[in-house]
């Protein structure tokens, strides 16, 4: 086995750079478990919140479609109101017609009545 000195930084990172096993070796002493797997914990995590924001994003696309469907109900059921209410209009002013000379007519009738009763 061949010996390999080591005098600078710089001769260490060649040597770490000849040997990608030697560095493999240092870093797991170096670092702790949880330092190591970070960037693969990190990967789960970002794969995991991409999933949920694209679950999130069908849901809104979903709930914006019930908006929207929403909103046009909304206003045709304004435009039904609008007609209800013209046609509640017109009967009442065809009632008006109706029970004016109704009344009239009912007045005449009992006009003796009314008249022996006012003195």
């Amino acid at each position: 086995m061949a010996t390999t000195t080591v005098n600078t930084i710089e001769d260490l990172i060649r040597v770490l750079d000849e040997h990608p096993e030697w560095l493999e070796a240092l870093r797991t002493r170096i670092l702790t478990r949880e330092l190591i797997e970070l960037p693969r914990r990190f990967e789960e995590f970002a794969a995991s919140v991409d999933q949920r924001f694209d679950e999130q994003g069908k849901i809104l696309a979903e709930h914006t479609e019930i908006l929207t469907e929403h909103g046009k109900m909304l206003v045709k059921h304004g435009e039904e109101i609008g007609e209800v209410k013209r046609e509640v209009r017109l009967l009442r002013d065809d009632v008006g017609d109706l029970k004016g000379p109704r009344a009239e007519e009912e007045t005449g009738k009992d006009l003796d009545f009314i008249a022996e009763q006012l003195g």
